[in-house]
């Protein structure tokens, strides 16, 4: 039996794989964008789509790798997005920068 051992590397923001150095530094390259600084456990309102009008209570937050929206390739690379459970409703929701807004509580 052989075995055979293989690197990765591993972008620091949104966590994608590589097989090579210069992918992953390509990717690296991308800064961080849309973060409004919501975290796990904040409320935001609905602004569009399901639930629009609502709030949401913040559940996970993420960033996006390359991959996301395959049909708008890179559009949304490392763009910050949240799930949020959808307060006094069913259902949650993944939410980007143009579907939320931050409640300050009021």
């Amino acid at each position: 039996m052989q075995t055979k051992e293989r690197t990765y590397y591993i972008c620091d923001i949104c966590g994608s794989s590589y097989y090579t150095e210069e992918q992953c530094l390509l990717c690296e390259s991308k800064p961080k964008t849309h973060d409004k600084g919501v975290r796990v456990g904040d409320v935001v309102k609905v602004t569009a789509g399901d639930g629009s009008g609502k709030f949401a209570q913040v559940t996970d937050v993420g960033v996006c790798d390359k991959e996301y929206g395959h049909y708008q390739w890179e559009k949304y690379w490392h763009t910050v997005y949240l799930h949020a459970k959808l307060i006094d409703d069913v259902g949650s929701r993944m939410l980007l920068f143009d579907s939320y807004d931050v409640w300050d509580g009021s």
